[in-house]
């Protein structure tokens, strides 16, 4: 008999958390899991559409407009676990967390998952916006059977905020799907065309939301000190609140022809392609996907030395792991890896086997489904 699960995320934009969830709805769908899926209206909520073509069930549901769109949305969730014989609930983010606890309130042989993908200690919002997550969150991550977090630093961040047991919350570090990356050679040059790339510039590749918690500030910093000989084209990949500031503090260090910031994009490996160095400067994060793409794409990397990611990164083995805040360490990083081209391969090629063999969504999400069979 097919086993059946229910996926519910809270937001539908472009973030790593609705890429995350996304891909491992598809990957349940894949290992034989029924799959419904829930989500809100949004910018990318066509995304989550798309998995119709998988076979998943998708429903959109306006829970987030208001009181009365809530409650509709709770009680239309409780009809269809009830209705489709939903065993299994793995929901995402703290309002998703919520739904999925009240609407399974009093059902019986149901199981409830949550995963983590960001950390609220560190989340940007007013004081009153955090309070309303971290209650939602405390209450539900008590009534699930297993939290799943991102990383090592993740679990025990969230084991102290949120007052877990230990047996409760799990380790389950972030998967890429490889079936996304392959290289495209030839739509790598045509962008590199549109956006003005020789193919005697060093590619310095960052992907994230232009915002203080990336970092993306400091790579600014440490490229308008580059005296090398290579010339270098900056890619700044993705949207936020201070994409304006970065702009114009690219202009102010006279970088304006040198950094390059396209937006979001979706065809990512396109970019992957083009690039010769990955940075991940972020000052504080659960666990980023792209660390563990550009790996996949034999990418060098170079990460702020930030807990989550030197789970991944070992320095010297894997990438390079500068000190967080310091653009003379992150230049000194970017200049090792352009002046030590075979100690460098190396490294690219340990990053491949790593993540091949521990760093995929099929690998993540057959270690999530063990759970299932758990009391």
């Amino acid at each position: 008999m097919e086993q059946k699960i229910l996926q519910i995320i809270d937001t539908s934009n472009n973030g790593g958390a609705e890429k995350h969830t996304k891909l491992i709805a598809a990957q349940f769908s894949r290992i034989g899991f029924d799959v419904y899926f829930i989500f809100p209206p949004g910018p990318f909520s066509f995304e989550f559409h798309r998995l119709s073509s998988l076979g998943l069930k998708c429903f959109e549901m306006d829970f987030r407009k208001n009181i009365i769109t809530f409650i509709h949305s709770i009680i239309k969730i409780r009809r269809l676990i009830k209705s489709r014989g939903i065993l299994y609930i793995h929901s995402h983010q703290y309002l998703a967390d919520f739904m999925a606890c009240v609407s399974t309130l009093c059902l019986k042989n149901r199981k409830k998952f949550s995963t983590i993908h960001f950390l609220l200690k560190h989340h940007e919002c007013s004081l009153i916006k955090r309070l309303q997550m971290y209650i939602c969150s405390l209450w539900s991550y008590h009534c699930m059977n297993y939290v799943f977090a991102v990383s090592e630093y993740a679990r025990d961040v969230s084991k102290r905020y949120f007052l877990l047991p230990n047996l409760k919350i799990r380790t389950i570090h972030n998967g890429i799907e490889p079936l996304e990356l392959s290289q495209d050679n030839r739509l790598a040059k045509i962008f590199s065309k549109n956006y003005n790339i020789s193919s005697l510039d060093t590619c310095i590749l960052c992907i994230g939301r232009l915002d203080h918690a990336k970092g993306q500030d400091v790579l600014i910093r440490a490229m308008s000190k580059y005296k090398g000989q290579k010339s270098f084209k900056l890619l700044l990949l993705g949207d936020g609140a201070q994409k304006a500031r970065y702009q114009k503090m690219a202009e102010n260090l006279n970088l304006s022809n040198k950094v390059i910031f396209p937006g979001y994009q979706e065809k990512i490996a396109i970019w992957y392609s083009m690039s010769h160095i990955f940075v991940h400067p972020s000052r504080h994060e659960a666990l980023s996907r792209s660390i563990l793409e550009a790996m996949y794409m034999k990418i060098p990397v170079i990460v702020s030395d930030i807990p989550s990611n030197k789970e991944i990164i070992k320095n010297l083995r894997t990438g390079l792991v500068y000190s967080c805040e310091s653009d003379a360490s992150l230049l000194s990083s970017i200049e090792f890896v352009i002046n030590n081209p075979i100690t460098v391969s190396q490294m690219v090629d340990k990053a491949f086997q790593v993540v091949k063999q521990n760093h995929t969504i099929h690998v993540m999400v057959q270690k999530m489904s063990k759970y299932f069979s758990i009391n």
